[in-house]
């Protein structure tokens, strides 16, 4: 599938497809699932292996994902599975944005999404 470039805001309406997996292979494997997506969102608090995820792991599925990357850490606070504290969770999502993701998902009520 060819990738396409991320879209200016306010063109056509595009479709973000959330996956999620325990690992980093399950995810890459769903990759093959993308056709008429046009960007994916990877959730990381999904993972059983979240604390050992590296940036080189990240940017791997940047780099393999056919469409543009993004991620998100969902806090249980918003029903997500990420129980640490909310500096392990700005630390994961540095990194996710460190790795090449064409965006990142955060909530607007984060303490710390004004300096992020």
């Amino acid at each position: 599938m060819k990738r396409r470039p991320l879209w200016p805001f306010g063109s056509d309406t595009r479709i973000c497809v959330s996956l999620d997996g325990p690992n980093t292979a399950a995810l890459r494997e769903q990759f093959d699932h993308l056709e008429g997506a046009d960007l994916v969102e990877i959730r990381l608090d999904a993972l059983d292996t979240l604390h050992d995820l590296t940036r080189e792991a990240l940017t791997d599925l940047v780099m393999n994902s056919p469409v543009p990357v993004g991620f998100t850490l969902r806090p249980m606070w918003q029903d997500g599975g990420f129980d640490g504290d909310e500096l392990d969770r700005r630390r994961f999502l540095e990194e996710a944005a460190a790795s090449g993701a064409a965006f990142i998902d955060v909530e607007l009520d984060a303490e710390w999404v004004a300096d992020f």
